[in-house]
């Protein structure tokens, strides 16, 4: 990894930690103290929704309406009728003062009240909303032809006693003709908004209602400060009053500090956040440039591992060719170094192949009855001349009582061969290998004992990652395609069985490959996926 690219990543990631912190942080600070802005946002989104609960509230009030008058026309066959059914509706209605029916231009005009009830001067501000809503209207007639039935507010009677609501509908499947309701305001609010709004305002809000010009307050019935009343908003069913909030035992002071500490603790928050998210980013990228650094060793080394057995296989072979070898005794000796070098080979390019499988879980293993005795055999029969080649002596001490059991004998084959590679390659002056065999509790096991240079404790969790290789002395010196063990532990945990390790640097190190017995491994003759 290139120490100056991590250097420079880190620094980046420093500045990107402290200046959006430093901006934030003076940002947030001079506002602690604008005491105004504090509260009005507190106002603002307190009334945003509460503004838009009431008004929700209201609408489905009015929805109900509309629904339950259009469901009664439907049933009626006369005019009388309409006039019955209607005024049976009304008289439900304890906020409707009167009800009228009319054309969308107000002409052919049927009031639905009881005749103590009417009078011509509300006859004649309905009629004056009518034609002063004209665009309005015609605006709902647009809506009821696509098939969307609106409620729309026209205003309030010159008195301010009633508001006025209109809706389209269909008389017995007639020409569609426009209802009108006066609501009496003050009642409405009182039987319909009352609950709603006493249920917003919990215990730290009063709300209050009052007509646009803020001279009558129709909400609540006590007394309250209208100069305080802060950010009001018009009610979508009564555009002519002003739904408002106001604080209820609190004073400005109290609310001032208490945003002044969640500034406080949102600015720590936010900070420690982004030092978090630096330090896990500064991590991957650490961890991205180490395995582009490991891959570029892996390239490096397997080219090295390569290049090494084809470049003895050329020599001997041309060697053989241009007929320098006099004696047949040296020429098989030639012979048998190409075919090492090219077993070599082989087993260098399977390494890789068995690797690519097990990354991409396509490995398959082949369980069959064997003894580890016999596997370890074989093992040796065609290795003996490469580790005897290398200087090394070599011990196999076996357990006569050992049982067979299910394995893949290729695999465990591959597994103890590149125990054995590293045992040569990792050792210096003291050449020695030791095999061993036997049974431990529920196991069976393999063991492949050296007099290298060990491991340290710190690496020993790391050497079983791919492309894993230690960055110090011997092992970094040995070239290697750093696949080796985490093959050995994949190939152990196919098995279900476990590789442990012993190890002191300088004392060496043992591997113990441990297989669980017939009872308590893979069921006879199963064959398994990586």
């Amino acid at each position: 990894m290139q120490p100056n690219s991590l250097k420079l990543t880190g620094l980046i990631l420093t500045i990107i930690i402290v200046i959006p912190s430093i901006v934030v942080t003076i940002i947030q600070f001079n506002s602690l103290n604008d005491t105004e802005k504090a509260i009005e946002g507190i106002y603002t989104n307190r009334l945003e929704a509460i503004l838009f609960s009431i008004n929700q509230h209201s609408n489905n009030q009015m929805n109900e309406w509309q629904s339950n008058i259009n469901i009664e026309l439907g049933k009626v066959e006369s005019s009388e009728q309409v006039v019955k059914e209607l005024e049976e509706l009304r008289r439900g209605y304890v906020s409707v003062g009167y009800m009228f029916f009319s054309k969308p231009d107000g002409t052919g005009l049927q009031v639905i009240t009881k005749k103590d009830e009417f009078t011509k001067t509300h006859t004649n501000d309905y009629k004056n909303l009518i034609v002063e809503n004209s665009e309005k209207i015609e605006r709902l007639v647009q809506y009821y032809k696509k098939g969307y039935a609106k409620t729309e507010p026209l205003g309030t009677t010159p008195d301010n006693r009633y508001t006025v609501v209109v809706f389209l509908t269909n008389i017995n499947d007639e020409n569609y003709k426009l209802c009108g309701m006066m609501i009496n305001t003050q009642m409405f609010f009182d039987r319909n908004l009352r609950p709603k709004i006493e249920e917003s305002a919990s215990t730290e809000f009063i709300i209050t209602i009052t007509d646009k010009d803020k001279t009558r307050i129709i909400y609540p019935l006590e007394n309250v400060d209208i100069v305080n009343i802060e950010g009001e908003r018009k009610l979508w069913l009564f555009p002519d009053y002003l739904l408002g909030i106001q604080l209820k035992g609190a004073s400005l002071e109290k609310l001032a500090k208490a945003r002044n500490y969640t500034n406080i603790f949102l600015i720590s928050g936010l900070t420690l956040f982004i030092i978090i998210a630096a330090a896990f980013a500064f991590r991957q990228i650490k961890r991205q440039l180490e395995f582009a650094q490991i891959k570029s060793d892996f390239v490096s080394n397997v080219s090295h591992e390569l290049r090494t057995p084809l470049a003895l296989i050329s020599m001997f072979a041309e060697t053989l060719e241009m007929d320098r070898v006099k004696t047949e005794e040296k020429k098989k000796e030639y012979y048998s170094i190409i075919s090492q070098e090219a077993g070599r080979l082989s087993r260098i390019v399977n390494k890789i192949l068995n690797f690519s499988k097990m990354e991409a879980g396509k490995r398959k293993y082949q369980m069959s009855k064997v003894n580890l005795n016999v596997i370890v055999e074989d093992i040796l029969k065609s290795y003996s001349f490469h580790i005897k080649n290398k200087g090394f002596s070599q011990e196999f001490v076996t357990d006569k009582s050992l049982d067979e059991i299910y394995v893949d004998p290729e695999a465990v084959a591959e597994a103890v061969v590149n125990l054995i590679d590293n045992a040569m390659k990792y050792s210096k002056d003291e050449k020695s290998i030791s095999i061993m065999t036997g049974k431990d509790a529920n196991y069976a096991f393999i063991s492949v004992q050296d007099k290298g240079i060990g491991i340290s404790s710190e690496d020993q969790d790391k050497i079983f990652d791919k492309f894993f290789r230690v960055s110090t002395g011997l092992v970094h010196n040995a070239k290697g395609t750093g696949l080796g063990l985490s093959l050995v532990k994949h190939i152990m945990e196919a098995h279900s069985g476990k590789i442990e390790l012993q190890s002191k640097p300088g004392e060496g190190s043992t591997f113990t490959l441990k297989f669980p017995l017939m009872e308590n491994g893979v069921e006879h003759g199963e064959n398994i996926d990586s």
